[in-house]
């Protein structure tokens, strides 16, 4: 799996943000991994705009701005548990994990959400 998901998202005002995506995984009984369905996000505090901080630094510089969930293996049913993305910052989220998901997780096909 992808350690680090990291993207860069604008809001409806053309101002940019760096985000982190990071996916709740369990492992599957067999081999391999499923994901729950939750992704918890996080947003880059700038200290100066000018320079970002060195990769190795990133994380420090992170906070958490809530969960996206998926409610079907399909990733079209959605619920965001936040308050600091926009539904702009939220449709481009929503836009990135469905492109990538299979990518992040390394499996041949799309990962099952993980049965409760």
């Amino acid at each position: 799996m992808k350690e680090d998901i990291i993207y860069g998202i604008q809001n409806q005002f053309g101002a940019k943000r760096t985000i982190k995506i990071v996916p709740e995984t369990e492992p599957k009984t067999n081999t391999g991994i499923c994901i729950t369905g939750a992704f918890h996000l996080f947003y880059m505090m700038m200290m100066n705009a000018n320079l970002p901080p060195a990769p190795m630094e990133m994380d420090t510089y992170m906070c958490f701005a809530g969960s996206l969930c998926f409610m079907d293996d399909a990733f079209h049913d959605w619920h965001y548990d936040g308050k600091t993305f926009a539904e702009a910052e939220i449709d481009q989220i929503v836009k990135i994990i469905q492109d990538n998901v299979k990518e992040w997780l390394d499996q041949g096909d799309i990962p099952l959400i993980l049965e409760e």
